[in-house]
């Protein structure tokens, strides 16, 4: 193994999987000699972003004699919600506030008919001198088709079709319409309402094995209604924080979006100027009207056809 600490990383994860029941020995399903068998690669993936944490992506996509698991698994259609529908609806209301459900797609489990393509092999606590053990997946992976997403979804608007008669009816509509995969974004007119509607959903999410977390709003008293251990990391309510929602970055304190500019280090060319403009993430044309000029300058500099490292010319550069 080339890099121990990625081994260890891998097996802390491993672990925590196994304790929570997302992962069994193969042995305790007590699978039949005819059971479907399939064996998934997996590996660790770790976001640039988030240096410190490591997902297991297993590879439900590995061809084997001209055949992958994801070939047999059947494709269900979009349920999920339009990202530009969530945004434009949280900013509808005075008071926002936003969510995250811990480990959405691990709270679906496989048909227990279905484990067994759902197997893997793997080192007892991580030792890779022994000889492998067989395991076997209990929820859905990351990996799979149709995509996690999907059956969480499913998993999700079917919590609210049994549970919901217990509730308001406006708990419907937050489950159709505000909810992005796991992150719930939403805006009331007031406070009250908003502190209800929070502690509603809860209740009614935890019926169907889903638990909100990281809690955030730009409303001290909604913040306060929270339990703490389930508000977002190192609240200080003297300065809300800003947090990243959807990829954006929401500035809770004045409740505002907030863009960072990367300007290009001279010399300015055609790649360092493309870059600064795709690096935009702005879903919503908030800041369509500033990266206009910048576009236009991308177009008069392909016409005067220049490579993609030549520094523009001065006239250009003083735009």
């Amino acid at each position: 193994m080339k890099d121990n600490s990625l081994l260890e990383k891998h097996q802390v994860v491993m672990n925590k999987h196994l304790s929570k029941g997302y992962i069994i020995e193969a042995s305790e399903e007590g699978f039949d000699h005819d059971a479907v068998c399939w064996y998934i690669p997996h590996h660790p993936v770790i976001n640039p972003e988030k240096p410190g944490k490591l997902r297991i992506v297993f590879d439900c996509a590995a061809v084997y004699q001209g055949c992958s698991l994801n070939d047999q698994l059947l494709r269900g259609p979009n349920t999920g919600n339009s990202l530009i529908g969530v945004l434009l609806r949280f900013r509808l209301g005075n008071v926002a506030l936003a969510a995250d459900i811990e480990e959405m797609f691990l709270q679906v489990k496989i048909p227990r008919q279905d484990r067994g393509a759902f197997r893997l092999l793997w080192w007892e606590d991580g030792d890779i001198r022994r000889t492998a053990k067989e395991y076997c997946l209990t929820v859905h992976p990351f990996g799979a088709v149709p995509p996690p997403p999907f059956c969480a979804n499913f998993a999700l608007k079917k919590t609210e079709d049994i549970f919901g008669k217990e509730f308001n009816e406006d708990i419907q509509d937050v489950v159709d319409k505000i909810f992005y995969v796991d992150d719930y974004l939403a805006s009331i007119n007031n406070v009250q309402d908003a502190i209800e509607l929070a502690k509603a959903l809860g209740s009614l999410l935890r019926k169907g094995g889903f638990r909100l977390t990281k809690w955030i709003s730009n409303c001290l008293q909604v913040l306060e209604s929270t339990h703490p251990e389930e508000r977002a990391e190192e609240i200080d309510f003297e300065r809300l924080p800003t947090e990243r929602t959807l990829g954006l970055f929401w500035n809770t304190m004045v409740d505002s979006f907030e863009f960072n500019v990367r300007i290009p280090k001279r010399p300015l060319t055609r790649r360092s100027i493309l870059s600064s403009v795709a690096s935009r993430y702005d879903p919503l044309g908030l800041v369509a009207p500033f990266v206009l000029p910048m576009k236009q300058l991308r177009q008069r500099l392909g016409k005067l056809g220049l490579g993609w490292d030549e520094e523009i010319p001065n006239e250009e550069s003083k735009r």
